[in-house]
């Protein structure tokens, strides 16, 4: 989107530069203008990108010791209310079933990872819809700003003692944690013109 903005930013000043004087001096105002909104709509796009937050989930292959077994399973992602599914939002690595996400500790695919990733916006409101029961695992959910050194860290035990199936909501604070969006509100307004997820 910037490449494509300086592109046309370029060739309008090539234009201008051919133009007689006369004429050029109302399109300088006019690139000045162009200028001034390729800085702001360029800040605000770094911002965005700042402010991305990276959610991990780890599964630790530990469980409860009343539990059965480890597995953990992710069954939609709820983003601003909206429902996802796991396999469209979060990294690959995990087994897909049943629209959803499993990590498990027996009859493993060689590539299954520990733990997978996805990125959301600081403005986000994030709910993960994980199962419980007897043989459910335990977890790790962090949620990082830009690599920051604060992680936001919460643990997830799965079991409970039934042999059906309960869903635990688990919401993620992927919240601006820089201080940015509340010192400077107006930035709101700039990131949702430059779009994100």
């Amino acid at each position: 989107m910037d490449n494509l903005f300086f592109t046309v930013l370029l060739i309008v000043g090539i234009v201008i530069l051919a133009i007689p004087q006369s004429v050029s001096k109302t399109v300088k105002k006019v690139l000045l203008i162009l200028l001034v909104l390729a800085v702001v709509f360029s800040t605000a796009f770094f911002i965005n990108i700042t402010l991305k937050n990276d959610v991990i989930i780890i599964a630790t292959g530990e469980k409860n010791e009343k539990a059965d077994g480890r597995e953990i399973f992710l069954k939609e992602v709820i983003i601003n209310g909206k429902s996802k599914k796991p396999k469209e939002i979060f990294s690959k690595g995990w087994i897909e079933k049943d629209d959803g996400l499993l990590w498990r500790d027996y009859d493993k695919p060689d590539d299954l990872k520990d733990s997978i990733k996805a990125n959301f916006d600081c403005n986000d409101k994030v709910v993960l819809v994980l199962k419980q029961n007897k043989w459910q695992g335990k977890a790790e959910v962090t949620s990082e700003q830009n690599e920051q050194a604060k992680k936001d860290k919460q643990e997830f035990d799965g079991y409970v003692d039934s042999e059906s199936d309960s869903w635990m909501n688990l919401e993620v604070d992927v919240s601006d944690k820089s201080g940015l969006l509340k010192k400077y509100p107006f930035l709101n307004i700039l990131i949702g013109i430059v779009g994100g997820n």
